[in-house]
């Protein structure tokens, strides 16, 4: 299975790089999966699944029971929401696949999950995490640099979170390392209703 496919992202309903809000969209979201966190950051997770089911958005995501990831996917269903995980094989060896979702996708690794992620998904939303959520976040972005796909990705700031890396983007967009031979660039807000807001405007 090639890795790489043009018709990837079905983004009939992007406009101008947001979505059309008249039907429920498909948000993918990328975000920690430990249990160790402070607890403000769980707290936000679940008030960011409460504005996805107000603003009627359907979440795809890593298929995980902890951390981040799990607080939104049970919130969501909690409030009645439709939730999709996919996860790969070497995570479900560790007995942390969520088996109460509307839909639960197991691929060969890694890279077939996160193929399946951006297909199913009409917009990339970053929330805190480590390195997988990072690297998610970069592939996502390069791969929209690339033109293979065009989903619109917003990281949420939580508590500055992001700060360095919106630094990042912004010092290489004004270097030139980036923005040269396309015009994307991700879109960083302080607060989930900011997202949200910004979605409906």
């Amino acid at each position: 299975m090639a890795l790489i496919d043009k018709n990837l992202a079905n983004c009939d309903n992007l406009n101008g790089g947001k979505l059309s809000m008249s039907r429920p969209i498909s948000l993918g979201v990328f975000c920690s999966a430990s249990s160790h966190l402070n607890p403000k950051y769980y707290e936000y997770a679940r008030t960011f699944s409460k504005l996805m089911r107000e603003n009627h958005c359907n979440l795809v995501y890593g298929g995980a029971t902890i951390g981040i990831m799990g607080a939104i996917a049970d919130e969501l269903k909690k409030l009645g929401g439709h939730v999709t995980g996919i996860i790969p094989k070497v995570i479900t060896n560790r007995e942390i696949e969520h088996e109460g979702l509307d839909e639960l996708i197991i691929t060969e690794d890694m890279h077939e999950r996160k193929k399946l992620l951006y297909k199913k998904s009409e917009m990339l939303v970053i929330l805190p995490g480590g390195y997988g959520t990072l690297d998610e976040a970069f592939e996502a972005m390069t791969w929209n640099q690339l033109d293979i796909h065009k989903l619109p990705v917003a990281f949420i700031n939580w508590f500055g979170y992001f700060d360095g890396i919106k630094q990042f983007c912004d010092t290489a967009s004004k270097e030139k390392f980036t923005g040269v031979y396309d015009n994307f660039k991700p879109h960083f807000f302080n607060t989930n209703e900011d997202f949200f807001n910004w979605m409906n405007t």
